[in-house]
């Protein structure tokens, strides 16, 4: 168990200095003590902070070049320039295969051009390299619900609801699931 105390003197050194890239993705100390404040969160309003800031740790690289790939992707993902984007993200995980956030956003890809078991191979490998990658879990819940696979799904969501114990999105899943099971 990592003490809370050290992750937040981390935390603290890194704010100072001004050095929040030292450290980045999925492996980065910082996002321990951030998934703790989100478990520790009254409610979604103040977890979303946390989150936030591990989105932001998850979209970064140590290499200013897989960084470029990743920030262009992006963009155009956000432009619905999906091939295109799918080329890039591949062409990322071809040169950092262990960057969690770049085989979730070729996930993100198959899934909106509705290549679920594509998806589903890139959020397995995702939540390999991060088991608490909610985004991912999301991701696949709504695979196996749109595939009615409602147990699968109602397990991923509440899988989900262990790491982000607030998530109105996957307790709005879970009612609509057992809906179906009533």
């Amino acid at each position: 168990m990592i003490n809370k105390s050290f992750l937040f003197t981390i935390l603290l050194i890194c704010s100072f200095f001004n050095i929040s890239n030292i450290f980045a993705d999925q492996n980065d100390p910082r996002l321990d003590i951030l998934f703790l404040n989100v478990k520790d969160s009254q409610n979604e309003v103040a977890s979303s902070i946390y989150i936030a800031s591990i989105w932001r740790i998850w979209s970064e690289t140590n290499n200013q070049n897989s960084q470029q790939l990743y920030d262009l992707g992006n963009q155009l993902l956000k432009q619905r320039k999906y091939e295109q984007s799918l080329a890039i993200f591949t062409d990322l995980i071809n040169k950092e295969p262990n960057f969690a956030e770049g085989w979730n956003k070729r996930a993100t890809l198959h899934f909106l051009m509705g290549n679920f078991n594509e998806s589903i191979q890139d959020i397995n490998k995702t939540l390999t390299l991060e088991p608490r990658h909610f985004g991912a879990l999301d991701g696949l819940g709504q695979i196996q619900f749109k595939l009615n696979n409602f147990y699968e799904s109602i397990q991923t969501y509440e899988k989900l609801l262990t790491i982000v114990p607030h998530s109105s999105s996957a307790k709005k899943m879970l009612e609509i699931m057992n809906a179906q099971f009533i």
